[in-house]
């Protein structure tokens, strides 16, 4: 999804892990935007800093120490099983949809928003929400998304 971040101590060096933004801890202002944290397990002040965060945001985010060598498919694991421990499932469902682009007819009176472009409201309309507004407002009907009316699949979890 690449909406969450993996924060960086100082001397961890990873290459570009696949799917994964990161930010030097030091740069974190909302510990909520973190998949993981990883530092170097003898940084006494990144350890430091990581444990903060976490204390902040009261939640689980993995910390992971390292040498000099980091394993970026562990990172990865721990980031996505995080992920997938805090999103629900639907949200996920949703934003994949989304991302899709579908044209749906289950909800005529936007079209994905591809009109809106066509007058100076929508323009700003536009510019103000994002276009994946439109692409995520869906009716019950999209099978991908489970039942929201009986709460089958996903929706049942979120």
């Amino acid at each position: 999804m690449d909406f969450l971040k993996i924060a960086i101590g100082n001397g961890v060096n990873v290459n570009k892990m696949k799917g994964w933004s990161s930010i030097p801890i030091g740069d974190v202002q909302n510990s909520a935007e973190l998949a993981a944290i990883v530092v170097k397990n003898d940084d006494a002040l990144g350890i430091k800093q990581a444990e903060a965060l976490r204390e902040q945001s009261g939640f689980p985010i993995p910390l992971i120490k390292v040498t000099d060598q980091v394993d970026e498919d562990q990172v990865t694991q721990k980031a996505t099983e995080y992920e997938k421990q805090m999103v629900p499932g639907f949200l996920t469902d949703l934003i994949n949809f989304a991302q899709a682009k579908p044209i749906s007819f289950t909800t005529p009176g936007h079209h994905n928003g591809q009109y809106y472009d066509k007058h100076p409201a929508g323009v700003v309309f536009n510019k103000f929400f994002g276009k994946n507004l439109m692409f995520a407002d869906t009716s019950d009907t999209v099978p991908q998304l489970g039942d929201t009316m009986t709460h089958a699949g996903t929706p049942l979890n979120a």
